[in-house]
C-alpha cells in the first residue's frame, strides 16, 4: 500500500513581497515548482498556486494556518542595509527580514556559499509557537547575527 506524501502547511512569501498560504506535499526547497493549495479557515480549497521556487523569499512552516495574521508590507518596514555578521552552524542567531521580522533560533547546518537555509526558531519567537520551521533565502534576509543570551 502506497503511504500518501506528507502535507505541509506553510506560508509562502514572495519576491513581489506578497503572501500566499496554504498546503502543499511535502515542502522540498530543492524542488522546482510547488504546488500550493491555498484553503480557507474551514480547511477547504479555495485556489491552486503553481509557484516557481526562485520566487520564494520565504517560506514559514507552520502547525496552524488559521493562527497565522497576514500583514501588509510597506516599505517603512525594511531594515537598513546593515552587514550581517558571520555566523556558525547550531549558534543561536537572531534573524531579521527584509521587512523588518525578527525572530531568535538555530540554523542547525550553515554553508554561508548556499542560497539558502533552515531556520528553526526559538518557540518565544515564532509567533507562540506556531513556527515549525523556515526556508530562508539569503535575499530574503535584511540582517543576521548572533542571538543576546538567553
Amino acid at each position: 500500500m502506497k503511504e500518501a506524501p506528507k502535507e505541509d502547511k506553510v506560508v509562502l512569501v514572495l519576491d513581489d513581497d506578497t503572501r500566499l498560504k496554504g498546503v502543499v506535499d511535502r515542502f522540498d526547497p530543492n524542488r522546482a515548482r510547488l504546488d500550493l493549495r491555498e484553503v480557507d479557515l474551514t480547511g477547504h480549497q479555495v485556489e491552486r498556486h503553481d509557484v516557481d521556487m526562485k520566487e520564494v523569499l520565504v517560506a514559514f512552516v507552520v502547525r496552524d494556518l488559521a493562527v497565522w495574521r497576514s500583514q501588509p508590507l510597506s516599505e517603512d518596514d525594511v531594515p537598513p542595509a546593515e552587514a550581517t555578521t558571520p555566523v556558525e552552524s547550531g549558534e543561536a542567531v537572531r534573524v531579521t527580514l527584509r521587512w523588518g521580522e525578527t525572530m531568535e533560533g538555530v540554523i542547525p547546518d550553515h554553508d554561508p556559499r548556499r542560497p539558502w537555509f533552515w531556520f528553526f526558531p526559538f518557540a518565544s519567537s515564532s509567533r507562540a509557537g506556531n513556527v515549525e520551521r523556515v526556508y530562508l533565502t539569503r535575499r530574503g534576509v535584511g540582517r543576521m547575527e548572533p542571538a543576546r543570551a538567553r
